[in-house]
């Protein structure tokens, strides 16, 4: 697909590359092909509006290109009514997990604190609180990780992030 978009693009046929971008970033945004449709992507005339910065954001966080996950989730945040549970905890997770791995930890914690008190699953709020427990932890603040940490066992004790919890704790 790559190689009939670069084809594309040499003969002008700049829409249909972009489509077949787009189609590529919205099967999966965390394999090598969406890597390289991104860095395609983003170079287009009207490569602009949320719905494809919020694709450009996650590629970059799942390829681990942070500074470029958060200039593009930054754009792809909403205030509209439903916005969160259908799409929005997956942005603002990234964003958070984006900052604390470039050492914004008091950012990182701001966010997950805030994750961790949205409507969700147990095992969600678990993780939340887990990850707003390393940011303290690393931000040097030991007494807020170990409240983070008894938390997200509190939330949800069987899950994923239980074990961790227990340690942190």
């Amino acid at each position: 697909d790559i190689a009939q978009v670069e084809c594309w693009l040499r003969e002008g046929r700049v829409g249909e590359a972009a489509s077949v971008l787009r189609e590529l970033l919205e099967d999966d945004v965390e394999d090598t092909v969406s890597w390289e449709a991104a860095g395609l992507l983003v170079e287009l005339p009207g490569g602009d509006g949320p719905g494809l910065a919020r694709l450009l954001g996650l590629t970059a966080y799942h390829h681990r290109e942070f500074r470029t996950a958060l200039a593009h989730l930054e754009p792809a945040r909403s205030d509209s009514p439903g916005w969160f549970a259908t799409g929005g905890r997956e942005i603002e997770y990234a964003l958070a997990r984006s900052h604390f791995w470039l050492g914004g930890y008091d950012e990182a914690a701001r966010a997950f604190g805030a994750l961790s008190r949205r409507p969700s699953t147990p095992a969600a709020r678990a993780d939340a609180l887990c990850q707003l427990g390393r940011a303290h932890e690393l931000g040097g603040r030991p007494a807020e990780a170990l409240g983070a940490f008894r938390r997200s066992f509190e939330e949800d004790s069987a899950g994923e992030w239980a074990g961790a919890a227990m340690l942190g704790a």
